[in-house]
């Protein structure tokens, strides 16, 4: 698309807005990324380290903070690049809305540094899934606004939709996230 663009367009005049899930630096497009009116580049980054390797199959933490790294030193050479975190909050995920905030104003030194938001589709993987028990011992300040009302239908179906994905894939719950883990059983 960018290589369209520069093609077909005066970059200098378009407002360009990309999103990754950080699996990669893009270094092709880094000078024509700079030739842009500006660029919004959103991290898409949901959980943090265990829960963040969880709740997004292949994604390994190390190398998403390592492409952070890459991103906001793109940030600060280039006047017209802006990078924030979209961090979608879900069941696997809002124990650790607290801990990806604080990794946003560690690493992105700036306001505006991270947009949250509630995930509603699909329903089995919305924080309505999570037992009131569970949800008691992880609320907090910054979680507290996207804790649903619990709904035992969905939460059955999040418990078949997590076993089905875990024997799928290798990767196992009570491995990433131990504390849900005992809910789940």
């Amino acid at each position: 698309m960018i290589d369209y663009i520069e093609i077909n367009a005066n970059q200098s005049d378009i407002d360009f807005q990309i999103a990754t899930n950080c699996s990669f630096f893009p270094h092709k497009a880094v000078n024509k990324l700079k030739k842009f009116k500006s660029v919004v580049i959103d991290l898409s980054i949901d959980g943090y380290k265990r829960s963040c390797e969880y709740s997004r199959l292949g994604s390994d933490w190390d190398n998403i903070h390592q492409n952070v790294l890459k991103f906001v030193d793109l940030k600060k050479s280039c006047d017209n690049i802006h990078v924030k975190i979209h961090s979608t909050v879900n069941a696997y995920t809002v124990h650790d809305v607290k801990n990806i905030k604080s990794y946003a104003d560690n690493f992105l030194q700036y306001e505006n540094n991270i947009s949250f938001y509630n995930l509603c589709d699909p329903p089995h993987l919305s924080t309505s899934v999570l037992p009131n028990e569970y949800k008691e011992k992880i609320i907090d300040d910054y979680n507290r606004e996207y804790m649903n009302k619990f709904d035992q239908n969905l939460f059955d179906k999040f418990v078949k939709f997590t076993h089905m994905v875990d024997k799928s894939t290798g990767k196992y719950v009570h491995d990433y996230l131990p504390a849900l883990a005992n809910f789940l059983s």
